[in-house]
């Protein structure tokens, strides 16, 4: 059975940040991503998160966005655009070439042609005639990366594996659903682990907040002590196998921030929420058919000093509710965290919260 794995990256966060100084060992999409054992745009893909600085845009297989880290950051937007450039991806279909260098692309040629000429060499045989006015490309990513996927492989996967972080484990929901629309792809069976799926203000829409019969297994962890206003997370309509872990710490507490204001800078002194999540998205992962390598591949003793751990610093856990992530506005520093089920149009006082209990 062909497995192919998205990884959906979280608002303000991309694909490099596997090395990003935030997160002790790697934020743990990127992390993941990396560790893939595949071939990119072949057996995997990762999306870069809304306002995240547009770094994937030229390469999308469909019409980029472009927005702005600040649209990005307050709507989402963005995440509609990753979900049509994945489903492409799998499709090995793409509707959009870049047929244009980047102004980054261009300057790299100058310099390559300017050290060619003071060495000597004629720029006619090393640059096939090329001028700094012709900005285009006569070998287009896209298609390399169309030309190889078919070459390896059959074109659509039996399986596809979702996982993401926040809003990018919202584009879970979303990219699931857009593959249940879709007649070509609606019997491919799909399989989800999200971490902390928070949508933002305004954007609960049963695409986002309900699941169809094409997901057959459904994984998620919320974390316990992020009270940020805003920061409702949504609990699904699901239909088939459905798990919900709630994992003390922030927000990004459960991606491998381990400061102890749960945002980033300071000592990285928790890393052990991040450490389970990833243990957890790891095995649910390799379950379903991902090649991971450099697991942490934990055996029961150490899950238990994890779980230990964490149990002795609860109340460092619990003080990471007056903070907020973001801009650090908090809803309440006390009682449970508040969730939105299904499409959210409910009044607060019928919505759940996620208790100690969030198992279903």
């Amino acid at each position: 059975m062909s497995t192919f794995t998205v990884f959906f990256c979280g608002t303000g966060s991309n694909s490099l940040d596997y090395d990003s100084a935030n997160y002790s060992e790697g934020q743990l999409i990127s992390t993941l991503a990396r560790n893939h054992l595949g071939v990119e745009f072949d057996d995997w893909l990762i999306a870069d998160g809304p306002g995240s600085g547009n770094q994937q845009e030229n390469d999308k297989w469909t019409l980029p966005g472009n927005y702005t880290d600040a649209r990005g950051t307050t709507f989402g937007s963005g995440w509609e655009e990753n979900v049509k450039h994945a489903i492409a991806v799998i499709k090995k279909d793409p509707s959009h070439m870049r047929t244009l260098m980047t102004d980054a692309e261009i300057r790299i040629l100058q310099r390559e042609k300017a050290a060619a000429e003071a060495a000597g060499l004629e720029p006619q045989n090393t640059f096939g005639g090329w001028t700094p006015a012709n900005k285009h490309r006569k070998i287009v990513p896209q298609a390399l990366q169309k030309a190889r996927a078919k070459v390896l492989r059959t074109p659509l996967p039996d399986r596809v594996n979702l996982i993401g972080w926040s809003r990018g484990a919202v584009t879970c929901h979303m990219m699931a659903n857009a593959m249940y629309a879709d007649p070509q792809l609606r019997h491919i069976c799909v399989n989800i682990f999200a971490i902390d799926p928070v949508p933002g203000p305004l954007n609960f829409q049963l695409n986002r907040t309900t699941l169809n019969t094409n997901v057959l297994e459904y994984r998620a962890v919320y974390a316990r002590d992020e009270r940020a206003r805003g920061f409702t997370p949504i609990i699904p309509d699901v239909k088939v196998k459905k798990e919900l872990i709630l994992m003390p710490g922030a927000h990004a507490t459960l991606v491998g921030n381990a400061s102890k204001n749960g945002k980033g800078g300071g000592n990285q002194i928790f890393p052990e929420p991040g450490q389970m999540v990833r243990h957890l998205a790891e095995t649910f992962l390799r379950d379903n058919g991902t090649q991971l390598g450099s697991c942490l591949n934990l055996k029961d003793t150490g899950l238990l000093e994890l779980y230990e751990q964490i149990l002795k610093d609860d109340r460092s856990y619990i003080a990471m509710r007056q903070l907020g992530y973001g801009m650090g506005c908090v809803e309440t520093e006390s009682g449970d965290r508040w969730a939105a089920v299904g499409s959210g149009d409910l009044p607060p006082s019928s919505v759940p919260v996620i208790t100690d209990k969030a198992r279903g």
